[in-house]
């Protein structure tokens, strides 16, 4: 509104007095002070056609952009958040206590393939594992991945003497339960039993190592418990050589000596196990976002001046972001929260209707666009077509207020992987960020009540003359054709040539409904007025239905008759 400029020429005067002055007279007292009164004096005034883009005044950097023929603030960025990682931690092994025995030797009549043989059957020994720093987003445990190694040692001592080598056979291992086995050595092994057989085995000399390695293991069939509480695993089992038999060959025998007994005994080893992987349930609080505020301190004039309260129609955030464990099977989701932070350090929270949206799985990019919004607008922002849309009626209120917000906090509330089922989800390794942009975008299509209070001066009238006037009534009368979908209420201040308001005066102002017609204005202002140097306008704008600013909207005014009553007083 800066248009609306009216200037003060310098009025013209011209007084002469002819008369015959005696020198002899002494004039020093007499007042030669000249009074004119001034009545309906006419102020040239030049107006021209304004458009609410030269209103804005747009900078190349404004928030306030042009997009589509419409005005619209906006803003755009991006973010990231830390990785997604659930800490891996260590099943710890206790020590397994060896067992001893001295098992009888049988020769067998030489006309048989071997000499002799031993059946025993060993004392059952148990293993246990446990810890207490299972993390937090481990909700329940299906199956633990990590390398599972099982060794047991057996010794035949004394044999030595006997046979350079024999055989194993029909042997049987009681191992932990639910086990993935990779490797036993020929054998076979039965998850849910826990049994291992090794049909045939030739041990060189007295001893021989059994090794089974698994990758990962059943957490039910292991008979383990997770206290989620606690977080505590706490597995318990079985391991150990249930049954065997040792067979000595003729060709193996070291001459004669057959003793009758050996000495047997087995060492078992189930090391800790490092889990690296689980299934089961997760639940994983994602941090580290750190969106950067939308700042509003570079708005145009029309749109930061005090007592301004905009409540824009459909303003929309468009987000773009990726679901970090898209590779799970599993969804995320988040919530998003808008913060209008004030000069007067009030604070506007809005927040989503449903509190949280959520990030599939369909995409094979993992990118996911939305547009939140109070409503599906009819078109998308260039670069969000199919955007899937998400609710947020409070969002049109982000910018109300007493004025506009300095910024607008933007945060993803509560970001996370909700309580869901995954599959050899891989602990102690970086998983994924949740990388995105927005891109904040308000056409400043204006809701009902909406105000924008819009203040300007324009000065630089006085002159020697002007100063020696007192005005006490000054008159505007114009004609106003406007498209603007804005009532305007105006208000004039004059102002002396220190830039300071007069105050002691009456000021009827003026209202134009929106979209006037060729509607006359009077704008009067009356009192003592001295030393006038422009006029301070205050206009308010209120909207009565969700129009859309664009910036074709002309404001044409004409018929101006700016009149000045007071008078002219100064010394000859």
């Amino acid at each position: 509104m800066k248009s609306y400029i009216w200037g003060l020429t310098a009025l013209c005067f011209a007084g002469i007095v002819s008369s015959c002055i005696d020198d002899d007279y002494d004039l020093a007292n007499i007042d030669t002070t000249v009074r004119v009164e001034v009545k309906d004096l006419t102020i040239p005034v030049n107006l021209d056609e304004i458009t609410l883009k030269s209103i804005l005044s747009l900078k190349e950097d404004s928030k306030v952009k042009e997009i589509d023929g419409v005005y619209a603030v906006v803003e755009t960025g991006d973010f990231n958040s830390s990785p997604v990682k659930v800490d891996a931690f260590t099943l710890n092994s206790s020590a397994v206590p060896s067992s001893y025995m001295e098992v009888q030797y049988y020769p067998i009549d030489g006309s048989a393939s071997v000499a002799g043989e031993i059946t025993v059957q060993p004392e059952e020994r148990s293993f246990t594992f446990t810890t207490e720093n299972v993390p937090s987003d481990v909700v329940s445990v299906d199956e633990l991945g990590g390398s599972f190694l099982v060794k047991i040692n057996l010794k035949l001592a004394g044999v030595e003497t006997v046979a350079r080598a024999f055989d194993l056979k029909d042997l049987t291992l009681q191992l932990p339960k639910g086990l993935h086995v990779t490797s036993i050595e020929g054998g076979t092994y039965d998850p849910n039993t826990g049994m291992a057989t090794i049909p045939n085995r030739r041990v060189e000399g007295n001893s021989t190592t059994l090794t089974i390695q698994a990758d990962r293991v059943d957490f039910n069939k292991l008979g383990a418990h997770y206290d989620y509480a606690n977080a505590k695993i706490d597995a318990t089992g079985k391991v150990y050589l249930k049954q065997v038999t040792f067979g000595l060959n003729h060709g193996d025998l070291i001459g004669n000596n057959q003793p009758t007994t050996f000495n047997l005994s087995l060492d078992y080893s189930l090391p800790s196990i490092d889990i690296d992987s689980f299934s089961g349930t997760i639940k994983y609080n994602i941090t580290g976002v750190d969106i950067s505020p939308v700042s509003l301190t570079d708005l145009p004039d029309v749109l930061s001046q005090p007592g301004t309260d905009i409540r824009i129609a459909n303003p929309q955030v468009y987000l773009r972001l990726n679901n970090p464990v898209q590779q799970y099977g599993v969804n995320a989701q988040t919530g998003l929260t808008l913060t209008g932070v004030h000069n007067d350090g009030t604070r506007k929270v809005c927040t989503l209707d449903d509190n949280y949206f959520t990030l599939g799985t369909s995409n094979p990019s993992g990118l996911y666009n939305y547009c939140i919004s109070p409503t599906m607008p009819d078109k998308l922002y260039a670069g969000y077509e199919g955007a899937q849309h998400v609710k947020f009626t409070s969002l049109s209120n982000i910018l109300s207020g007493n004025d506009i917000p300095s910024s607008i906090e933007i945060e993803l509330d509560n970001p996370c992987v909700p309580q869901q089922h995954v599959n050899n989800f891989l602990l102690g390794q970086d998983i994924a960020s949740v990388n995105g942009e927005y891109t904040f975008f308000a056409p400043l299509a204006l809701n009902p009540d909406s105000k924008i209070t819009y203040t300007d001066q324009v000065d630089g009238w006085s002159s020697e003359d002007l100063d020696a006037v007192t005005i006490t009534k000054l008159t505007v009368t114009a004609d106003i054709t406007s498209d603007l979908p804005i009532d305007l209420d105006f208000t004039g201040y004059p102002i002396d040539v220190n830039g300071n308001q007069i105050n002691n005066v009456t000021i009827e102002g003026a209202h134009v409904s929106a979209n006037a017609q060729a509607q006359a204005l009077t704008l009067t202002i009356t009192g003592e007025i001295r030393k006038l140097d422009g006029i301070r306008f205050v206009a308010v704008a209120t909207s009565q239905n969700a129009d859309t600013l664009r910036p074709d909207i002309k404001i044409v005014v004409s018929k101006v008759r700016p009149v000045a009553t007071g008078y002219y007083e100064k010394e000859l």
